[in-house]
């Protein structure tokens, strides 16, 4: 499917081709874009003067990616064929992988969400097993300064389950995660949402419907 990009003053059409949804992330100098295509992750860099090429990593992917700005870098996330999550910071200039890490302990069949909050990086993902047990959401932490991952893969509060993954963004004081259904078929579309105002798993809010609101693919979220 052909992928757009808006700008800072009116809409541009990028002819790029995506097989997977956006992620998208501040940078000093505009915004830059991941996404999945033929199996490996494509990042582009898009001022407000115009996009660059897309780059592609090489790195493979079963799933859209998530990219997120975390103490001046770039953090991409992806999620291997044996269902593990890799991350990696980005060159600022090149857009290309550094040293390739992986997220411990956790591992999903969809793709991940992730945002910065309280000064952790906030990683969201459902579980790795088919059917209804498989769509629990989950959280993870990543604490910068002590370089760290946090110890437990735990569930969050508030009724979570989704059939694919979360959608994620920070904005003020409050985390807002947004994912459709855990049933399968039509039923599954409906979307709901929840807030965070501490950033534990344990203190999501029950989830709420929005309104008429359906999508056949997961969510997205963003904060302006």
């Amino acid at each position: 499917m052909a992928a757009y990009a808006y700008g800072f003053s009116a809409a541009t059409k990028l002819t790029f081709q995506s097989d997977s949804d956006l992620s998208v992330t501040n940078d000093t100098s505009g915004v830059v874009l991941a996404w999945m295509k033929s199996g490996t992750v494509r990042v582009c860099r898009y001022k407000e003067d115009g996009a660059g090429s897309p780059v592609d990593t090489g790195l493979s992917t079963s799933h859209a990616p998530s990219i997120t700005k975390y103490a001046d870098a770039l953090y991409l996330f992806w999620v291997t064929s044996s269902q593990k999550v890799q991350y990696t910071i980005l060159d600022p200039v090149t857009l290309r992988a550094t040293r390739i890490e992986t997220v411990p302990i956790m591992a999903t069949k969809s793709g991940v969400a992730t945002a910065i909050f309280k000064g952790k990086l906030i990683l969201l993902h459902i579980g790795k097993t088919s059917g209804i047990a498989g769509r629990t959401i989950y959280q993870m932490s990543y604490d910068l300064e002590t370089n760290s991952w946090s110890s437990q893969d735990s569930s969050v509060s508030g009724n979570q389950s989704s059939k694919d993954g979360p959608a994620m963004a920070a904005a003020g004081d409050l985390l807002f995660m947004a994912h459709r259904g855990q049933t399968d078929g039509a039923g599954g579309n409906t979307i709901y949402y929840s807030t965070n105002s501490g950033g534990q798993p344990g203190q999501w809010s029950n989830n709420k419907q929005i309104a008429s609101a359906r999508a056949q693919t997961r969510p997205g979220a963003g904060a302006i």
